[in-house]
């Protein structure tokens, strides 16, 4: 089953990452919008996990 974490960018936006740490995507959107894109990576794949870390939007 596919994972994708989603937590702040070190400087702006959003950073998504597999669970070996490798990145997946950077959104300089919103929240949001990265929350779309690791769904849209998790159901590419035949579906998984989103998980979000809670700290505050950058």
């Amino acid at each position: 089953m596919t994972t994708r974490h989603i937590a702040p960018g070190l400087f702006a936006g959003w950073q998504v990452t597999n669970p070996d740490g490798q990145h997946t995507a950077h959104i300089t959107g919103t929240r949001q919008d990265a929350v779309e894109c690791a769904h849209r990576q998790v159901n590419a794949l035949g579906g998984g996990h989103v998980l979000l870390d809670e700290d505050d939007e950058p």
